[in-house]
């Protein structure tokens, strides 16, 4: 009996996870959770946006380079949820970036090709 606890025990183990495996950082996660906001790639280029319930608004910026191709500010008192249809961008490197009060979340979203569009949220 007790070699075929020690069995079940190693074989247990075997299938746990591994504690050594790398966990993706915050810069290079493909999501974003914030106290006050998530941000996630959701299907076929559309990049996911949810608000908690809080006073005050959210800045929403698309950026290229230098330029904002797109800008939003939306009221959070009720929360929101947002989504943007990334598929039509050209293949380039763009920021997002969400700014409620003193909290500025920026992540890079790369665009490519491959023989379908393809799209990374770092």
């Amino acid at each position: 009996m007790k070699t075929l606890m020690t069995f079940a025990l190693a074989c247990a183990l075997g299938l746990a996870p591994n504690a050594d495996a790398k966990i993706p950082s915050a810069e290079n996660s493909p999501y974003v959770v914030t106290k006050n906001m998530a941000m996630w790639m959701g299907d076929n280029g559309k990049l996911k946006v949810s608000f908690n319930r809080q006073e005050g608004r959210a800045t929403i910026e698309l950026r290229n380079g230098r330029s904002t191709l797109y800008q939003e500010v939306i009221a959070l008192h009720g929360g929101a949820m947002q989504s943007f249809d990334l598929s039509r961008l050209p293949s380039g490197t763009y920021e997002i970036r969400v700014i409620i009060g003193q909290q500025v979340t920026s992540k890079t979203v790369e665009i490519g090709y491959v023989k379908e569009h393809t799209f990374k949220l770092n």
